[in-house]
């Protein structure tokens, strides 16, 4: 495993408490801890709901003072609002699309936070859907009316349009990931749209139902989406933990079609490399990863871990800071043409197909806090 600093190792146990990987508090926690630094940490890789779960599941002896704890008490309060907030909106839109019987799925955000022991435990984000391209331009005038909105294209987005609804961000698909290689984006299309052409999956959320994509979909997408930030920009542990609360609700009979599914996109060693990072730093056990996982795999987990720790979500955390856009614009870019280079071995046609586009979307990119937070 990859030398830690206490801060970091004592972080990564809380994370492990709060999602139920460790029943009990590892010896880290017994040393002395910074707690301001803990909350720092946490409010850098999103996960301050889950961070919260973990400090309440502490033996009394280990509890942080009383101030503290009602700092993360009403960090975990605030979060469970904007929960509510973002439901509502989504339930929303469910139900306009459910009353015109328009093929579509939900994605990340609030369907992973259903299935985390408690669900405000997951900082919401934006709200991500699919619609097939059949009925996309019949649900985006549908949205438009209904919602009061305007749903638009955006500069620098390949595969999405976009609105604000309730003070809630929605990114609209018509494609979920993107891809190097023509055939492994082919693979991926017809996977998702095969998926919503079967008896639709839903998942319980509050007081709704929503559809989302069958196990393997999800988890692929899901993983995907995961890796493809990791080639730009950088991800935080809330998408770690995305991952590997999936995993843990993965059936074990879809092994073989995960497999089948990740050799035709070109993602099984990116796949089993993210696996492994899981098991060696989220407390992931190895019998709940659908593979054998090898040596090589938790050499790769040493790198990727990396990546999250140094630079929090979305890689907006040390990074240097420039006077102008078009610096931070070619940081960006090479922070992105180094971790395509950094991690090509895993998956090497796609990643060396998707170095163009990885970049272009760099330069198009702004310093706001109005990013997409999903």
């Amino acid at each position: 495993m990859k030398n830690l600093s206490l801060t970091q190792q004592q972080l990564l146990a809380l994370v492990r408490l709060g999602i139920g990987s460790d029943a009990q508090a590892d010896e880290c926690l017994r040393q002395d801890i910074g707690w301001k630094a803990i909350v720092s940490l946490a409010e850098e890789q999103t996960v301050v709901g889950v961070v919260a779960d973990g400090v309440q599941r502490l033996p009394e002896e280990l509890w942080p003072e009383r101030r503290m704890r009602l700092q993360w008490f009403g960090l975990a309060a605030m979060q469970t609002e904007q929960n509510a907030v973002v439901n509502a909106a989504m339930a929303d839109l469910v139900k306009v699309l459910e009353q015109e019987q328009i093929s579509y799925c939900i994605v990340k955000g609030q369907t992973l936070g259903a299935l985390y022991p408690n669900p405000d435990a997951r900082q919401a984000g934006d709200v991500d859907f699919y619609v097939p391209a059949g009925d996309f331009q019949h649900a985006k005038t549908l949205i438009e009316q209904r919602l009061s909105v305007k749903v638009e294209g955006e500069e620098r987005a390949d595969k999405h349009d976009s609105f604000v609804y309730r003070d809630v961000r929605f990114e609209m698909h018509y494609r979920l990931e993107t891809f190097g290689i023509s055939r492994h984006q082919r693979h991926f299309d017809r996977m998702i749209d095969q998926a919503l052409e079967v008896e639709p999956v839903t998942r319980h959320i509050t007081d709704m139902m929503v559809r989302v994509l069958p196990p393997e979909g999800e988890l692929v997408m899901t993983f995907k989406h995961l890796f493809n930030h990791l080639l730009m920009e950088g991800v935080g542990l809330r998408q770690l933990c995305d991952l590997l609360i999936l995993l843990l609700h993965y059936p074990p009979a879809g092994r073989q079609r995960l497999e089948s599914l990740l050799h035709q996109i070109g993602y099984y060693e990116a796949f089993m490399a993210m696996g492994a990072t899981l098991v060696s730093y989220l407390g992931l056990s190895p019998e709940r990863f659908p593979f054998t996982l090898r040596q090589k795999d938790y050499r790769w987990a040493d790198r990727l871990i990396e990546v999250p720790l140094d630079r929090g979500n979305f890689g907006k955390y040390n990074r240097k800071t420039f006077i102008n856009q078009l610096g931070h614009k070619l940081d960006t870019a090479a922070i992105a043409f180094g971790h395509c280079l950094r991690f090509l071995p895993l998956a090497p046609s796609d990643i060396a197909g998707l170095i163009p586009t990885r970049i272009g979307i760099a330069m198009k990119m702004r310093c706001s806090v109005n990013e997409p937070t999903e």
